[in-house]
């Protein structure tokens, strides 16, 4: 799962504490979520959050070629998934229609 957006939550990730940054952890909690997004913004606060359940390994950087007009409040970025070949789901599949069945049948009748 991904969750991404402006929480408005300019205490969240700091020293500080205050109602939203609260609200936001225990959205974050409850879920299971982990952030993602450490770029702050002009004034040094985290606006836009990135959230996810996954365990890959992700790269955001600034984007250099924003596809719309940057504002000095919530920065362009780039984000990249790794996802490793391991991964994939095992799409193995049984062709039965190419069975020597009369071979099978005489492999299992002579079995003890």
């Amino acid at each position: 799962m991904f969750v991404f957006g402006d929480f408005n939550a300019p205490l969240f990730n700091s020293s500080s504490v205050d109602r939203k940054s609260t609200t936001v952890y225990q959205f974050m909690e409850g879920l299971s979520l982990r952030q993602l997004n450490n770029f702050t913004n002009a004034n040094g606060r985290l606006l836009d959050l990135i959230f996810t359940t996954l365990s890959y390994d992700f790269t955001i950087i600034k984007d250099s070629a924003p596809l719309v007009p940057e504002d000095s409040y919530h920065p362009a970025l780039f984000i990249s998934m790794h996802v490793h070949d391991a991964d994939r789901t095992n799409n193995l599949r049984y062709y039965f229609k190419k069975a020597d069945l009369s071979a099978l049948y005489t492999d299992i009748s002579e079995t003890n």
